[in-house]
């Protein structure tokens, strides 16, 4: 009887726009629950009476013929109002399950214009990154338009056609250009600069743009420099450095911003010594790259300033203990 008041009690907690489905099933409980308390009370007053110790034999068997009648007929009303229970329970699950089907419908509603607002949340995100995108594109081109600036105010060296040679011819100078070979390719030496000395005449620049083309085609070409008597610019160092470093972005194009932003925080460069010249233009943006890189420097004692070729040599040799990934090879007559 509890369980039975307690469902009754938890009915009438459903939400006020629920009570009128509630209505189809709660009056039919109710109904039966008081009937099973009046039968229930019915039985127990029985029960008492048939208890009595003074009734005689006949009124005894009189009260069982009573007894049996009152419960049959206890037994068909409960039947009866069971029945009627069960069709209001019926009624009942059905109309719970429109209600249901209704705030499913509903929900799905919601659902739907919650994922019209996501998508329309989406598109504009998208839009935003398109937005967002074109904008570093711009800023990018800005940028670079901004380092294309500063590369070009590196002054170059114009090398004479008679310094630039064409390449070994195919099977000769195979001994010399193996032994450059194993030393370009060595990681592990302990000689970082490699001097090709030999008479004039005997082939020094043609092995220099041979190494030039080989090493161009692998990506470790740095740069070159082709000392020459016959140009005034390039038989001297003023823009040995410059000219370097504008080989260097050619080359390798991910070392641009670092040179150019060397370029941009020190205008005044070109008044700083060599050293200070390579260490900024060449050295410090070799930072940037892994890798070995090497440089080429050809007829160095066509370099007419004998104190200038003495500075570079220095130069050279301090920054190749400091940058293990940079090797030099240079070309030159005997004590230029």
């Amino acid at each position: 009887m509890s369980a039975l008041e307690e469902q009754i009690i938890l009915f009438e907690t459903y939400p006020q726009d629920a009570r009128t489905v509630d209505e189809a099933f709660r009056r039919p409980l109710i109904h039966y629950v008081e009937f099973l308390e009046t039968v229930h009370d019915m039985v127990i007053d029985l029960k008492e009476k048939r208890s009595r110790k003074k009734l005689d034999l006949f009124k005894a068997f009189t009260k069982v013929k009573v007894d049996a009648g009152e419960i049959l007929k206890m037994n068909r009303d409960i039947e009866d109002r069971h029945r009627q229970l069960m069709e209001a329970l019926g009624i009942f699950t059905a109309l719970r399950v429109q209600v249901v089907d209704k705030t499913t419908k509903a929900t799905e509603v919601k659902l739907d214009v919650t994922n019209a607002h996501v998508e329309a949340t989406r598109a504009i995100v998208d839009a935003t990154k398109a937005t967002v995108d074109a904008t570093n594109a711009n800023v990018e081109m800005i940028l670079t338009d901004v380092d294309a600036h500063a590369i070009l105010q590196l002054p170059t060296v114009a090398f004479v056609a008679s310094s630039v040679h064409n390449p070994c011819l195919q099977g000769t100078r195979e001994a010399v250009l193996n032994t450059i070979w194993q030393w370009a390719d060595d990681d592990t030496s302990d000689k970082p600069i490699f001097w090709l000395c030999d008479i004039a005449g005997s082939g020094k620049s043609t092995v220099a743009m041979t190494a030039v083309e080989s090493w161009r085609s692998k990506g470790v070409l740095g740069g070159r420099f082709f000392f020459s008597i016959a140009s005034n610019e390039a038989s001297t160092t003023d823009k040995f450095c410059s000219t370097i470093a504008r080989d260097l972005v050619h080359h390798i194009r991910e070392l641009v911003p670092h040179v150019a932003g060397a370029v941009k925080q020190n205008p005044s460069f070109m008044r700083c010594s060599l050293e200070e010249q390579f260490e900024l233009l060449v050295s410090g943006p070799l930072h940037h790259r892994q890798g070995r890189m090497i440089l080429v420097i050809d007829a160095l004692d066509e370099c007419k300033s004998p104190p200038q070729r003495k500075e570079l040599v220095e130069t050279l040799s301090k920054v190749v203990q400091k940058s293990k990934k940079l090797k030099i090879f240079i070309t030159s007559r005997p004590d230029p």
